[in-house]
């Protein structure tokens, strides 16, 4: 079942004008011509989604199809790189290549060394996510889209065929701090795409513009990580081995992408843009509120990467809240100081009933055991060396459960006040797999009883 040949895709349908931090697509997924899996992107960051092509494909059927249709592509990629790099998440690259590059004459084995040329360039280690940035900036290369230049009523100012073009109307116009522009980019030539004086959606350009984690039921707010104006702690603690933030999901796969980059910066531009200006504060609040309820979704995960700033940032998120009290809100932080001493002065009872926040645990295989009510808790493991917490309460299912999937389906446990932990699984993507390896989290490992992490 290694023959390549065997895998195909029909009716493949690519929506570029979706398409913002990734290639936004659908299309089945055949072996020997007969449909098995239904592989989709819904263009706004994360991994693609496989599933059955039909709901009478049972799962273990649909199981084995997706691991035959990765062993036959890790087997295609081996014979035409030896780069160990190239061995990641392979069948994101695989669909990537008949979407994009097959048409054109490319075969897999020609794509594949042409991002191994790519790669050894690298210092890093680079895994799917990278290739994926590879391919993007490529595209931009090729001007395929053009960068918007929007001010924050939405209005398009300016345009540029690069980036650099674009920050440069944003700095001789008096810089993003004073005049809150932001940069959108967008598809050249599309039908759709924004002229100078049109205006962008003005609820979306006053806070940035959601995004969408491929995992949650739900929109999100995506930050730059590890900085410190974002991560305050977390930027501390992404220097010490053993911590969690060492791993930063937020500087791995597909968050380092330029796009994803792009649109980070923007929301983040906003919002210092709003910080700055306390006028402004209430256009990016009400904005917020006025797109998450058009979302018509009962639940919101705040901070997919980033965390709680500031006090003026939390008395934003806490209004927020308590203008959609029909949405259930979730904020993982590390910045619970800032949260004691917001209850310290006024009180448990003013924080709304529609709120969990759920501090993380700094440290791997360790688990928060005295917490203010009513916060809650979460932790993280690294079974390879196995570092569990003691007693870790709700297993995260859909990084502990191979029988769940990869997303939160039905499961709303990070939500819900009454689950007093929930205990996550390490998931790395490349860049942090080699991290893993590094002496200083090695000897981390074995000081606290641990198990030497094997490779890969």
């Amino acid at each position: 079942m290694n023959d390549i040949s065997k895998w195909g895709i029909e009716n493949p349908v690519i929506n570029f004008e979706g398409s913002e931090d990734t290639l936004a697509f659908e299309t089945l997924i055949t072996r020997d011509g007969k449909p098995l899996l239904l592989a989709s992107n819904d263009g706004r960051g994360g991994s693609n989604f496989y599933s059955a092509a039909f709901p009478e494909i049972d799962i273990q059927t649909q199981r084995q199809a997706r691991q035959e249709l990765k062993q036959a592509v890790s087997a295609a990629v081996r014979a035409a790189s030896d780069h160990s790099r190239l061995q990641f998440e392979v069948t994101d690259m695989w669909v990537t290549w008949k979407l994009t590059a097959e048409k054109k004459g490319m075969s897999f084995e020609e794509f594949v060394r042409g991002i191994e040329q790519q790669l050894r360039t690298w210092d890093e280690p680079v895994d799917e996510a990278i290739i994926e940035a590879i391919l993007e900036a490529d595209d931009m290369e090729k001007k395929k889209y053009v960068y918007v230049v929007a001010d924050q009523e939405g209005k398009v100012v300016g345009k540029g065929d690069t980036w650099d073009e674009a920050e440069s109307i944003i700095k001789d116009a008096g810089g993003k701090a004073r005049t809150g522009l932001s940069i959108w980019m967008k598809q050249k030539g599309a039908s759709t795409e924004p002229k100078k004086g049109d205006s962008l959606d003005p609820d979306e350009a006053k806070f940035g513009g959601f995004s969408s984690p491929g995992k949650m039921p739900c929109k999100s707010l995506s930050y730059p990580a590890g900085q410190e104006f974002t991560c305050p702690r977390g930027s501390k603690l992404m220097k010490v081995p053993g911590t969690v933030c060492y791993f930063c999901y937020g500087a791995d796969g597909l968050y380092i992408t330029p796009s994803v980059q792009l649109a980070q910066d923007r929301r983040f531009n906003s919002l210092k843009y709003a910080k700055r200006f306390p006028a402004r504060q209430e256009a990016w609040i009400s904005s917020v509120v006025k797109k998450l309820s058009s979302k018509r979704n009962p639940y919101y995960r705040w901070h997919e990467t980033g965390d709680i700033q500031d006090e003026a940032h939390w008395n934003m998120i806490l209004e927020v809240i308590r203008r959609t009290p029909h949405i259930n809100h979730w904020i993982p932080t590390k910045e619970q100081n800032l949260i004691y001493e917001w209850l310290d002065e006024y009180g448990q009872k003013m924080l709304p009933l529609n709120l969990n926040i759920r501090v993380s645990a700094s440290q791997i295989g360790k688990r928060i055991r005295r917490i203010r009510s009513p916060l809650t808790t979460s932790s993280v493991s690294d079974v390879e060396a196995d570092l569990i917490p003691e007693d870790p309460g709700r297993n995260c299912p859909a990084t502990w459960d191979p029988n769940h999937g990869d997303k939160c389906g039905k499961c709303r446990a990070c939500w819900i006040r009454s689950v007093p932990n929930v205990n996550y699984k390490l998931h790395l993507g490349s860049v942090m797999k080699g991290k893993r390896q590094s002496p200083e989290y090695q000897d981390w490992v074995k000081s606290q009883g641990g198990v030497y992490a094997p490779k890969g």
